[in-house]
């Protein structure tokens, strides 16, 4: 029977410090990668039709009568 192993010192490091850095790294690049796609999807998708009915509301809400009172103040 083989003699039992002495116990490991107190605070020694048994694992390398970048241990699976590599798979941080990837996550990483993944996330990196997700947002750009995501980016480059909705500034491509065509938003023509809430942007106008967005202006239409605006207009709406900005147009006043000559001589007719502000409303906040």
């Amino acid at each position: 029977m083989a003699p039992p192993s002495p116990a490991p010192v107190p605070g020694n490091l048994t694992v390398p410090p970048l241990f699976q850095w590599e798979v941080v790294a990837i996550v990483v690049l993944l996330a990196a990668v997700l947002a750009v796609v995501a980016v480059i999807a909705l500034s491509a998708a065509p938003g023509t039709g809430e942007r106008a009915e967005w202006q239409r509301w605006l207009a709406g809400r900005s147009h006043r009568e000559p001589g007719e009172p502000r409303a906040d103040g």
